[in-house]
């Protein structure tokens, strides 16, 4: 039995008017997660300073009024986010008590912006 395409593990959720798809595990998944990266708006990596990529992150997204937006587990190394609106969000992500925050501006004329989050490795 062959796996589904790439297409069919991941599929895009929704929470609080965003969109965001949690993939690329695996070489398939990799490259279907960076092809369909231009429909959104940012794209956030999770790895170590080993280049290891992480996975089973838990990422909250607040806006500027620090209203907790976007809450979820990444159960993958990136995380393609459609943001319902323009503005400045705090992206907070943690793994195993470790704790990044970043900074995404989201502007009118939609482009997507990359982020990088790297731990210490294990």
């Amino acid at each position: 039995m062959t796996s589904p395409p790439p297409a069919i593990r991941v599929q895009p959720k929704s929470e609080n008017g965003f969109i965001y798809l949690c993939g690329g595990v695996g070489l398939d998944e990799s490259t279907y997660m960076k092809q369909v990266a231009k429909q959104y708006d940012l794209m956030s990596t999770f790895a170590t300073k080993n280049g290891s990529y992480l996975s089973n992150v838990n990422v909250d997204i607040s806006d500027k009024n620090s209203k907790a937006t976007l809450q979820t587990t990444c159960s993958a190394p990136i995380l393609l986010i459609k943001f319902p609106s323009a503005g400045t969000y705090r992206i907070r992500a943690e793994v195993g008590g470790d704790v990044q925050t970043k900074i995404a501006q989201v502007q009118e004329k939609r482009s997507l912006h990359s982020i990088v989050f790297v731990w210490p490795a294990n």
